[in-house]
């Protein structure tokens, strides 16, 4: 178990800090609108109406059909330039909508329980036919129909009745069999339609079944699995056991099983069986997809947005994700790697992206948007280049502007490794719950571009409420397990830091659904309040050179977390700070001494001092060196201010001077000046 005492040996020693940001939020738009080609739009249909669900995407085996069930309560059919080749309204929310490879059948499940056959006679606006409906009585939930057509699978009832009615029908829509289950949370058909796998959630657990599906005959069942993927002739498949990857044949033979850092949410398996992906849609920071071939050796492991909707391509050559969830901002991030993990493809769309179908060559990408909008994309079409305006801004430095209608807020994201909290400045409205606010933002997220990663899954209601200095955090049913003791230590971290940096705030209660509970996850304990967490007033601190990735941070730091012992002298003080520094390859940096004045610190350093600040030499590669420049002026600057404000923290004067060989140097143009009088309040690493 971990105790209130051990929590806090975990807790990351970046609290009570000054303030810090990242890149501000920046509206997206899709490719064909700002010239970024990562990927080519070739269609895109929209219903001009922000409140409209998609429920359900499908396309053909060649990208000529995309049918979709929406809101509107009508099914529509576009081909892939996004023009509407037919539609027909069915009454009722068409939550499930299938179109098979050969894009000649449409099967369609709606809330009111409704099953339609239709057939595709040609590439016409009127040639589809109804060839039969049933009438079900409860709302379709699930729904499988094989690649010819000639069998149809569906799952009935609501998973708040805790069962569900299976139908099996055949093309003519002769019912085959039915049978009662527990809640079904997975149905599928081979192609052929005669294996019906389904996955079933009871008391006792999960379940794994295979059935024949043209008489409803068990074949097998396991206990404990929850059915993922297979191949379409059904002679393997993958499913996920707490957290393994569970990989099996026909017959229900267990060929390999592999133990997973973060639980799998999501398992696909390539057509050709040669390769799986499992993925953990919150994996708290750490690597959550993981690739294998089929014989279960991990092939390479990444980490991507949370809440990634993944698919993978027939022989496995692609794998794609697309999430709106990482970010603060409203838009998905598209990502596609090839088989060797390496990423081949990015874009960013203004939409959020909660359905996603790619073909089975993996040349048409369809994805479908919460506002309504579907885009198709053609993946194999030219590309440019990305508009240099999107490259990274490497570092931020300390600032002291605020206006008078702004509030500063400190949030603590994981870094890109989830090794360590890095607070950030985050500028907001005036706001009478300014504790509150400041949740908001920690759950909405860390801004794009900012190589931070959330610690909470974005849009989580999570209530704050403040009495006689107790801040209470009640968090809802569905943290209270979020995965392992790493991801349960790191959400708490994350709110505690963030709810301490208010001075009102002397300790935060953590709830569960508005009540007290002992435990939290893996036994991590919330039972009492856990002091708020700020640096004392004796305490001395140092602001640390941090990378994420290719952004520079400052990390706020206690000379005793560091081992550094009272009476340091300032020139020790700075010698910790540049050791810091030398996991960002930099020169050797020698200081020669540190002298406190009455009105300012002066810090001399040895020559090479100056190899701080390379010289730009614009080439034939102008633009290459134009980017190493840029880094060079952020590593500089970083450098300086965690120089400057670890001095004026801890020391009388606000104004810091920087000499070389105790000369006044200039730094070349595009550099801090190596002098500088601290404003304050400051605030580090600030968004924007």
């Amino acid at each position: 178990m971990f105790s209130g005492f051990l929590l806090s040996t975990f807790l990351f020693t970046i609290v009570g800090c000054r303030n810090i940001q990242g890149d501000p939020p920046v509206e997206p738009v899709v490719p064909e609108e700002n010239g970024n080609r990562s990927f080519f739009l070739k269609g895109r249909f929209s219903f001009n109406n922000p409140d409209m669900n998609i429920f359900d995407l499908s396309l053909d085996r060649e990208g000529n059909a995309i049918l979709f069930g929406s809101s509107a309560e009508v099914v529509s059919l576009l081909d892939r330039e996004g023009k509407l080749r037919w539609e027909m309204p069915v009454g009722s929310l068409p939550y499930k909508t299938k179109i098979t490879p050969d894009g000649r059948y449409i099967a369609i499940g709606t809330s009111a329980g409704t099953l339609y056959l239709l057939e595709v006679k040609e590439e016409s606006d009127s040639a589809v036919i109804t060839l039969w409906e049933k009438e079900l009585e409860k709302e379709i939930q699930h729904l499988a129909i094989s690649e010819d057509g000639e069998f149809l699978t569906v799952g009935t009832g609501t998973a708040e009745e805790g069962s569900n009615t299976i139908y099996a029908f055949d093309r003519e829509g002769e019912e085959l069999w039915q049978a009662e289950k527990n809640t079904i949370c997975s149905l599928a058909l081979s192609a052929s339609g005669k294996d019906l796998y389904l996955s079933e959630v009871a008391e006792e657990g999960t379940r794994l079944a295979r059935y024949d599906n043209t008489s409803g005959e068990l074949l097998w069942e396991k206990e404990g699995l929850v059915f993922a993927s297979f191949t379409p002739d059904g002679e393997n498949l993958a499913a996920i056991r707490a957290e393994q990857v569970v990989y099996l044949d026909k017959s229900g033979e267990e060929l390999w099983a592999r133990t997973l850092a973060v639980a799998p949410t999501r398992v696909e398996m390539s057509r050709n069986g040669e390769y799986i992906a499992a993925y953990s849609e919150f994996g708290g920071g750490k690597e959550n997809l993981f690739f294998f071939d089929q014989d279960g050796e991990r092939l390479w492991q990444k980490r991507i947005p949370d809440g990634s909707l993944i698919s993978i391509a027939s022989e496995g050559e692609r794998i794609i994700s697309a999430s709106w969830r990482e970010y603060s901002d409203d838009l998905s991030s598209i990502i596609v790697f090839n088989n060797r993990g390496e990423e081949v493809q990015t874009m960013e769309v203004a939409s959020r992206i909660d359905k996603m179908s790619l073909t089975e060559n993996a040349r048409y990408l369809s994805l479908a948007g919460r506002d309504g909008n579907i885009y198709i994309f053609d993946l194999f079409a030219p590309r440019e280049e990305p508009d240099r305006e999107q490259r990274h801004v490497y570092y931020r430095p300390v600032s002291s502007e605020i206006h008078p209608e702004e509030t500063k807020v400190t949030l603590y994201f994981y870094d890109q490794d989830a090794r360590e909290l890095v607070p950030v400045t985050r500028t907001v409205s005036h706001t009478k719950s300014v504790l509150q606010t400041a949740i908001n933002e920690l759950i909405s997220g860390p801004r794009r571009y900012s190589n931070l990663s959330r610690p909470i899954p974005k849009e989580s209601e999570i209530e704050v409420s403040l009495e006689m200095g107790t801040a209470y955090i009640n968090l809802p049913e569905s943290l209270s397990n979020l995965g392992g003791a790493t991801q349960n230590i790191g959400m708490i971290n994350s709110l505690l830091h963030t709810a301490s940096q208010f001075p009102s705030v002397r300790e935060v209660q953590f709830l569960v659904e508005g009540e007290k509970r002992e435990y939290i996850g893996e036994g991590l304990e919330i039972a009492d309040p856990y002091p708020s967490v700020r640096f004392d007033k004796d305490d001395i601190v140092l602001y640390l050179p941090y990378a994420s990735g290719e952004r520079y941070y400052l990390l706020p730091r206690t000379a005793a977390s560091l081992g550094i012992k009272a009476g340091t002298t300032p020139k020790q003080l700075i010698e910790c700070i540049l050791q810091a520094a030398r996991v960002l390859e930099l020169p050797e940096l020698g200081v020669r001494s540190v002298e406190i004045g009455e009105q300012e610190i002066v810090v001399d350093f040895a020559d090479n001092f100056r190899k701080l600040f390379p010289a730009a030499e614009l080439g034939e590669e102008a633009a290459d060196e134009q980017e190493k420049m840029e880094e060079s002026y952020a590593r500089a600057a970083l450098i300086v201010d965690a120089l400057v404000y670890s001095l004026v923290e801890n020391y009388e004067p606000d104004r810091v001077r920087i000499t070389i060989e105790g000369e006044q140097w200039p730094p070349p143009e595009g550099y801090p000046p190596l002098e500088k009088t601290v404003k304050r309040p400051y605030y580090i690493n600030p968004e924007s």
